[in-house]
């Protein structure tokens, strides 16, 4: 049961990089599952109070943060709610890990998809939606990919690996 609740994590940020690769769009609910199952998480991973305190605080800081990305336009609301919702798990003692592979990830990403969008589309991706609608130079980048990454690699360093 126990490793049934930490596998909730990965798989709640798989679920998040699918979403924002194939629709541009990372669902509420999955942010919010994350955040309603940490507590639950922390509390069977035998997390310390004050440790518990120290990844809140920090997420709240990132909500902030994100949120003032959001209002200039450099991060979407999904990517700016993901962001400290990832936090809560990850914690202070791998926040660096996740934000630097993140920020690493989004970049290569970035450059990807800006070289993908500017040459014509290939005809193999002509009719095929999705890599139409990933061509289109107006659509954004889907960093929750980065995001997901970044939480992932991270992953391994938090109380609530379990193996």
């Amino acid at each position: 049961m126990t490793t049934l609740v930490f596998l909730f994590f990965p798989a709640l940020m798989i679920a998040a990089a699918i979403c924002d690769a194939g629709r541009f769009l990372i669902p509420n609910r999955l942010t919010a599952a994350l955040v309603l199952i940490w507590p639950i998480a922390a509390m069977l991973a035998g997390m310390a109070f004050m440790e518990a305190v120290m990844a809140a605080g920090l997420a709240a800081v990132l909500l902030l943060g994100c949120f003032g990305m959001f209002a200039a336009g450099w991060l979407g609301g999904g990517d700016a709610k993901l962001i400290p919702a990832a936090a809560l798990w990850i914690g202070p003692a791998a926040m660096v890990d996740f934000l630097y592979v993140t920020v690493l990830a989004g970049a290569g990403l970035a450059l990807v998809l800006l070289a993908y969008r500017n040459f014509p589309l290939p005809v193999f991706a002509m009719g095929s939606g999705w890599l139409e609608r990933l061509h289109e130079r107006r659509r954004d980048i889907p960093y929750g990919v980065a995001i997901a990454a970044g939480a992932l690699f991270a992953w391994p360093s938090t109380p609530f690996y379990p193996f």
